[in-house]
């Protein structure tokens, strides 16, 4: 067990020390923005409603759909997939959500993009890992 908790702490603390270096973005304030924009279809750009992406092209789709998390119950599972309503593609809210990101990609710095890379190799990739 003493091993266990050393073999954490030795894996924790370069962990968190790149975590106190990098600190991630707050967007609240952005997400809020966005709320003020329609999710409605915009005419103007009715051509992006009819990209569809379905879940077979996710990859192993069918494992998010068979490992679900533990800590939530079947009905609280149920009220988060039912809860969620997408923005269609061609709305503002979408406009200015890719603006936001591609502004952002035009500002990142190398580090940035190094701390990206490596937060991007930490976390549950069910296709993957294929244990619940």
């Amino acid at each position: 067990m003493k091993m266990l908790r050393l073999f954490a702490l030795l894996w924790l603390i370069p962990l968190a020390s790149f975590a106190q270096k990098h600190k991630l973005a707050d967007v609240s304030d952005h997400y809020k923005t966005l709320q003020q924009f329609s999710n409605t279809p915009n005419p103007s750009r009715a051509w992006m409603d009819t990209i569809k992406y379905p879940p077979a092209e996710y990859g192993s789709s069918i494992v998010y759909l068979l490992v679900k998390p533990y800590y939530l119950s079947d009905d609280q599972v149920k009220n988060l997939t039912g809860s969620v309503k997408f923005p269609a593609n061609s709305s503002d809210q979408v406009r200015k959500e890719l603006d936001y990101m591609l502004d952002l990609q035009t500002k990142r710095t190398p580090e940035e993009v190094k701390r990206v890379e490596f937060l991007g190799n930490i976390g549950y990739w069910p296709s993957i890992n294929m244990a619940p």
